[in-house]
């Protein structure tokens, strides 16, 4: 018998595939069949996979919204209780209870039924959800990088500069923040000074007085570090371009104009600026038509002629 995706039953003659491990035909099968006990029938697993999704659709369409059963030993109960703090800060939390894990495609459909998104936790985890995030963190995210190598390592530079002056800005909030807070501190101490002991006004009077001047010093090399950080991003915003630049095609006469740029509004995002940038495209696409017009054969290797001898 020649190994084809059919062969024929012995008694009726009619084809059936060779994963099918019945004797006989649907046709010929007895009134007493059931799918449930016959080892072929359960031999299906596509069968008995479409047979559970139906089954725990209609469970979860009936089911109470509560409540959700995934099957003999997995269920997830449910509790939504709200916060005693405010009208406005009141939340819904999640208490869950998970017997046994379940996969993760059936917790998605059942949160998805109930429109919360799925917890993460014990339980609820899937073997591939790290390889998923992964995966999704290394895809482009609009910013790709420069195609050549040395472009490359300069754009890499720049978002670890970009990355340093966005953590120094930061710190530089931080300290502006704490200062002002000491200076508001510092003047409510100026209206308990008049309640003091006149002995002691004086004593607490310059107390109070060097407390502000070392606070506006905190404030003003708070402002220093932010105008320092403003400068490590303006260097990071120089670095990119350069790499991009670099691998951009353009002429050195453009690449170095595009460098002199001034960081300005009037002169970055003027109408000058938009026609040259518009000219520029132009001329690049005439140029690109033009080769693509124009494509001269490649000639072939010279070969010397050889000549036989025959006299």
């Amino acid at each position: 018998m020649d190994r084809t995706p059919f062969r024929f039953y012995p008694k009726c003659h009619s084809k059936y595939p060779y994963t099918d491990q019945h004797r006989v035909c649907n046709q010929c099968l007895s009134p007493e069949h059931r799918e449930d006990t016959c080892e072929a029938c359960r031999a299906f697993r596509s069968k008995k996979t479409l047979r559970d999704r139906r089954a725990r659709r209609l469970q979860m369409a009936s089911t109470p919204k509560g409540q959700l059963d995934v099957g003999e030993e997995e269920s997830i109960s449910i509790q939504w209780t709200d916060s005693d703090e405010s009208e406005s800060d009141r939340t819904s939390t999640v208490q869950r209870t998970v017997s046994k894990p379940a996969p993760s495609k059936t917790h998605t459909k059942i949160f998805k039924a109930m429109g919360t998104p799925p917890p993460t936790g014990h339980g609820l985890t899937h073997r591939k959800e790290g390889a998923a995030r992964k995966r999704a963190n290394s895809q482009s995210s609009g910013d790709a990088p420069p195609p050549d190598k040395e472009s490359r390592k300069f754009d890499a530079a720049g978002k670890r500069v970009a990355a340093q002056a966005a953590n120094q800005w930061r710190i530089a909030n931080s300290q502006a923040l704490l200062a002002r807070y000491d200076r508001a501190h510092w003047d409510e101490m100026q209206h308990i000074i008049q309640h003091l002991p006149k002995e002691h006004q004086k004593r607490a009077q310059q107390d109070v007085e060097e407390g502000q001047a070392i606070s506006n010093n905190q404030i003003r090399s708070a402002l220093d570090s932010a105008d320092t950080a403003a400068q490590t991003v303006n260097t990071a915003v120089t670095i990119r371009r350069h790499a991009w630049l670099r691998s951009s095609g353009f002429k050195p006469e453009i690449q170095q104009a595009v460098l002199n740029m001034p960081f300005n509004q009037e002169q970055l995002f003027g109408p000058e600026v938009d026609t040259a940038i518009e000219k520029l495209k132009k001329d690049t696409d005439t140029a690109k038509a033009m080769g693509a017009l124009y494509s001269p054969q490649v000639r072939g290797t010279f070969r010397k002629p050889q000549f036989r001898g025959g006299f």
